[in-house]
């Protein structure tokens, strides 16, 4: 299916579990993005039955959690284009950049996949994806230094969109 996809012209596979060394190659060759979706494969994996999934479902996610991480080792061996995806709810992002970490990107790079990479996804890496005058930002304040330790990343002291703070480390809306 990726090769498949790859070569019909996509611009990003979403997961990529399965990605062989062909079509690690075809996706390099091309240019194609991956977004590895990581952590929602893990978590399903972990927590069984209650993640909602039928037996069969299930059974199928911890058989392809097996190829997981050597599947991500080719998208970085081949240098792909990384950007970040979740399938999840949005309450798991943090757990994404985590699994991103122990896959193998620092965690500068990880930071990355969500911001610059996927604006340049996107097509809009002139509107969006850095602290730059002229673009448009909407940020986190985390604990910490997401550079030095991922984990950072759990503790949102705050969110700024357009400028105004929308929520504190006290949960406050503003």
């Amino acid at each position: 299916g990726i090769k498949s996809a790859v070569r019909a012209g996509v611009d990003s596979i979403e997961h990529g579990t399965l990605l062989d060394e062909e079509g690690a190659t075809l996706m390099e060759k091309k240019g194609t993005w991956l977004v590895p979706t990581l952590s929602v494969m893990q978590r399903y994996a972990a927590i069984g039955r209650e993640s909602g999934l039928d037996p069969v479902a299930l059974e199928k996610s911890r058989l392809i959690l097996n190829y997981q991480s050597d599947a991500f080792q080719r998208a970085i061996k081949h240098h792909l284009r990384i950007a970040f995806g979740l399938d999840d709810d949005p309450d798991f992002l943090p757990d994404e950049f985590s699994a991103m970490v122990k896959a193998g990107l620092t965690p500068t790079e990880a930071l990355q996949t969500a911001t610059t990479h996927a604006a340049e996804l996107l097509g809009l890496s002139s509107e969006i994806g850095s602290l730059e005058q002229g673009k448009t930002a909407d940020i986190i304040g985390v604990s910490g230094d997401p550079t030095k330790d991922i984990h950072a990343m759990q503790t949102v002291v705050f969110v700024m969109k357009a400028g105004k703070i929308l929520r504190d480390s006290r949960g406050t809306k503003k």
